[in-house]
């Protein structure tokens, strides 16, 4: 759970507006503002999915996996309401993405300064759990155990970039993603 949310003035009218924009922040919520948090944290995991264009299998199952951590240990929103968020970032097999790399990219930036306001221990634990899913998806990707060659040429640089603009170097969760990925 990220108590941190639970503070009504976490997010900054700026910060709204931008979510608002991407369409993660919903008034229509009890609590948009834990919504929102869950968007973020699955638009970097949903821009590794989508750099190919379009989602397998199994990556959608390792998505699902990732929904359903976000549901249960963060207790962020119920698992409907991320799956229609993954939906429309093409979280679904055949269905195509309303997201393009602007929108991630925004995503990404709204969520490095939403880490650096959280507790220590709870910007940990979303670091951890972000590491941990790109590194899932990018297993789901080669279908097997991860090498150099089952991650793309065009993914190695997009994992890197969201490794250091979430600084998820910073758990271990985060290394063993970089050290995979070298």
């Amino acid at each position: 759970m990220i108590n941190s949310l639970e503070n009504g003035q976490f997010f900054s009218e700026y910060e709204i507006d931008r979510l608002t924009d991407l369409g993660l922040w919903k008034e229509s919520q009890s609590t948009p503002a834990k919504l929102a948090f869950a968007g973020l944290m699955l638009a970097p995991i949903m821009q590794i999915v989508m750099k190919d264009g379009h989602t397998s299998m199994n990556e959608f199952t390792a998505i699902e996996s990732f929904v359903k951590r976000i549901r249960l240990e963060f207790e962020l929103a119920t698992q409907e309401d991320i799956d229609s968020i993954g939906m429309e970032m093409g979280m679904l097999p055949m269905v195509p993405s309303t997201w393009n790399d602007k929108k991630f990219l925004g995503a990404r930036a709204v969520l490095a300064g939403m880490l650096e306001r959280l507790t220590e221990r709870e910007a940990h634990q979303v670091r951890n759990a972000l590491a941990k899913a790109a590194l899932d998806i990018a297993k789901a990707e080669g279908g097997h155990l991860i090498t150099l060659r089952s991650i793309s040429k065009d993914e190695k640089p997009l994992i890197h970039s969201i490794v250091q603009e979430l600084r998820l170097q910073t758990t271990g969760g985060g290394l063993e993603l970089l050290d995979k990925t070298e």
